[in-house]
């Protein structure tokens, strides 16, 4: 059953991780993403399996296990992979949605990095439709 839309990233202006996000038993997140002003930036998504919700920010190991996670751009359908991310380069205001594969996942979160400009925002929207 879907759950209502969580907020990952509320105007972000720096880099670093979202909030994170439990997934576990869905099997899709709908991405609204929106900028203000002119965004400099790469966001990439990541998720893991682990019981408890690893540190993102920190290196990947058997304890702290997590992957960059391949988002789908809902305009057109175009993957977009997972340790490229979502690059903006002095993009103006906008307001984009990405389709993001959570089957037997648990946990997700947004990162920011070579943030320079603007104020980034990103919601969740869990749900699985078989149900």
């Amino acid at each position: 059953m879907g759950l209502d839309v969580q907020t990952i990233l509320d105007a972000a202006a720096a880099n670093g991780q979202g909030k994170i996000i439990l997934v576990e038993d869905n099997g899709n997140v709908v991405l609204p993403l929106h900028t203000t002003g002119t965004t400099t930036a790469t966001i990439k998504f990541y998720g893991s399996v682990s019981e408890t919700a690893p540190d993102f920010t920190a290196a990947q190991s058997p304890s702290n296990s997590y992957e960059a996670l391949e988002v789908v751009d809902l305009e057109d359908g175009a993957p977009i992979d997972g340790s490229a991310g979502i690059a903006l380069s002095a993009a103006a205001a906008t307001n984009r949605m990405f389709e993001l594969n959570t089957n037997h996942m648990r946990w997700i979160t947004a990162v920011i990095s070579g943030y320079s400009s603007g104020a980034i925002t990103v919601r969740a929207k869990v749900g699985d439709l078989s149900h």
